[in-house]
């Protein structure tokens, strides 16, 4: 069961890490407004500190990844949580708000992963007209030249301090696949560990989600492009 699972220190290196940035990275705007009026959201992704002081017990969490689920369920421990694959959701009409953020959709490297997400992501949401979708992408036009990569930050979380450097490297233009590399040292008194990954992750021109979400019957109603972080945000409803 992935309630018994305990988060390996690697987890909780990567949970560090979205806590003390996923604030920074991401536009409240886009979140509020979709969050608002919501009575039954679904939270797909990792950056569950920004769900926090919103969530309520009508929330469900869901992560591929049975070690970042078990920390949501720490994080939130008034939310369902459920492992599941975007691609493939256990949902059928449950959600009035879908809200997928973190750039889940940089590991759907090829276009019938997005297809099956996108398809996956209608399946569960209401047929109401204030249904509402919400993701986020790296934008394959401003992602390399943004802050959000190729970058060191320091913070501190849960009374130990931390030092990150993030880097990128493309990989396969035509796919706009690239690499990222990520790591994290924390000092904890006279105490110091890191934890090293990387990522093979893919950035979006507008159009190709627009292409995929539509082809699964889902439209388009707001883009926005925030080139200082290198995302996208779309917002979608059923067509």
């Amino acid at each position: 069961m992935t309630g018994s699972v305990m988060p390996s220190d690697r987890a909780l290196f990567l949970n560090a890490y979205y806590s003390a940035w996923s604030s920074h990275w991401l536009d409240h705007t886009r979140l509020d407004k979709v969050i608002k009026g919501s009575s039954k959201v679904l939270w797909i992704g990792s950056y569950f500190e920004l769900a926090k002081s919103i969530a309520d017990s009508s929330w469900v969490i869901v992560d591929l990844d049975p070690e970042m689920l078990a920390i949501g369920r720490q994080r939130l421990p008034n939310v369902s949580a459920i492992q599941a694959d975007i691609t493939q959701l256990p949902f059928r009409e449950c959600f009035d708000t879908i809200v997928v953020l973190g750039a889940v959709t940089a590991y759907l490297h090829s276009n019938t992963l997005v297809d099956q997400a996108a398809h996956s992501l209608k399946a569960a949401l209401i047929r109401h007209p204030s249904a509402r979708l919400l993701i986020d992408a790296y934008d394959v036009d401003s992602i390399h030249s943004s802050k959000y990569f190729d970058c060191r930050g320091e913070w501190t979380f849960a009374n130990a301090r931390y030092t990150h450097i993030a880097q990128t490297q493309i990989t396969e233009q035509r796919n706009e696949l690239f690499l990222s590399t990520l790591t994290v040292s924390k000092e904890d008194g006279p105490k110091r560990s890191t934890e090293h990954w990387q990522f093979y992750q893919r950035a979006y021109a507008g159009r190709e989600l627009t292409e995929s979400f539509k082809s699964q019957g889902l439209r388009l109603i707001e883009h926005h492009a925030d080139s200082q972080h290198g995302r996208l945000y779309h917002t979608y409803t059923h067509t």
